[in-house]
């Protein structure tokens, strides 16, 4: 779960309108997940040494006033490093909602999942 070096993710987070953010938190997760905040220039550095494995899969995200971005790499210890410069966009506000509808009979209860309600919504019209 560690790596033999360190290894840097780092890059620039700016918002919707392009303007570089500052002390705004990045999250690395990996193996395991650690922070580090922006400074004055919008640049995040973050040492992943402790918290990820050589082709494992790491995601930078952020999320600041209403607005979040992530993206994701194949760390390669070969590498030097890898620059991940996030653009903030407003979040997507869908409102889907997961509804698991539940029956008992007989005493016996029956969950049915998300996908089994849209489909006969579908064969029923509603």
């Amino acid at each position: 779960m560690t790596l033999p070096v360190p290894w840097i993710a780092y890059g620039e987070i700016t918002d919707s309108n392009g303007n570089k953010v500052s002390s705004v938190p990045v999250t690395a997760s990996a193996d395991t997940s650690t922070t580090a905040q922006t400074n004055e220039d919008g640049k995040y550095f973050i040492n992943l040494m402790d918290y990820a494995s050589s082709g494992g899969t790491i995601t930078i995200s952020c999320k600041y006033n209403g607005e979040s971005s992530s993206s994701s790499f194949t760390l390669v210890l070969s590498d030097p490093g890898k620059q991940t410069d996030l653009s903030l966009e407003e979040a997507n506000n869908t409102n889907d909602i997961a509804i698991n509808a539940c029956y008992s009979y007989n005493s016996e209860q029956y969950v049915f999942s998300p996908w089994i309600i849209e489909s006969y919504q579908k064969t029923m019209d509603i």
